[in-house]
């Protein structure tokens, strides 16, 4: 009798284990459709882990630049960037990264004064280099902010004028010839702040021309820019 009690106890037992382990263990197909994204994710919100790199994408699809003296009215100009970085985690301060890239951006300002239409466009390469601080409010979502100078290279900077009947009058300020020559480089040094929800960012901020633009000494003009960036962090650490 003992012995039947026994194993009515021990067939329920097991029973009831099987049973625990079905409920908590999904099936095939639920495994992959459940934790695969978070397997997809762990790359990067671990990436202290032993590991240091890890890349990033971002468009900016809503940019502002301005040309502004230190009197006189803004010029502004609405654009966007596109590029990555490469982000380089400390062992020392989790969270903390120093990272840079490659940037294309692109401003275009139109104006119409009764007489002529003015199109000008302005495309130039940049190399953000910056220090980077993230802070965990958990496993999926996190703050951080960055600080840093960039480089901005002009590649192509002009103004078509559209005068009616006598024509288009183009104006290239990289031309060394043209009086209101520019700079191809401007210096700038920016900050951003934003918020991580697992890979996937959002920031806003802005870099400020520290040089003059114009050769001409007789406009003190500095370009800056306002960013609002959406970013997208790469599942591959090293």
């Amino acid at each position: 009798m003992k012995r039947i009690i026994f194993l009515l106890f021990l067939t329920l037992f097991i029973a009831m284990s099987v049973r625990s382990e079905e409920a908590v263990s999904p099936s095939a197909n639920t495994t992959i459709s459940s934790v695969y994204p978070n397997e997809f994710m762990e790359s990067t919100r671990n990436i202290m882990d032993g590991k240091h790199w890890r890349l990033s994408v971002g468009f900016a699809p809503m940019t502002f630049e301005q040309e502004r003296a230190s009197e006189g009215a803004a010029k502004p100009s609405w654009g966007f960037q596109a590029g990555g970085q490469a982000h380089y985690y400390f062992d020392a301060v989790p969270g903390l990264s120093l990272c840079s890239g490659l940037t294309l951006a692109g401003y275009f300002f139109n104006m119409n004064n009764g007489y002529w239409d003015v199109h000008t466009h302005h495309v130039a390469l940049q190399i953000p280099i910056r220090v980077q601080y993230e802070y965990k409010l958990n496993d999926n979502w996190a703050v951080f902010g960055y600080a840093g100078p960039k480089f901005d290279v002009g590649l192509s900077l002009k103004t078509d004028r559209e005068l009616g009947s006598f024509g288009v009058d183009t104006e290239d300020f990289y031309d060394p010839n043209n009086a209101n020559n520019q700079h191809r480089l401007n210096f700038m040094f920016g900050f951003a702040g934003g918020v991580r929800f697992w890979d996937l960012y959002v920031s806003l901020g802005g870099d400020f021309g520290l040089n003059r633009i114009y050769k001409n000494s007789n406009f003190p003009e500095h370009r800056h820019q306002f960013i609002l960036t959406l970013g997208y962090y790469l599942p591959w650490a090293w």
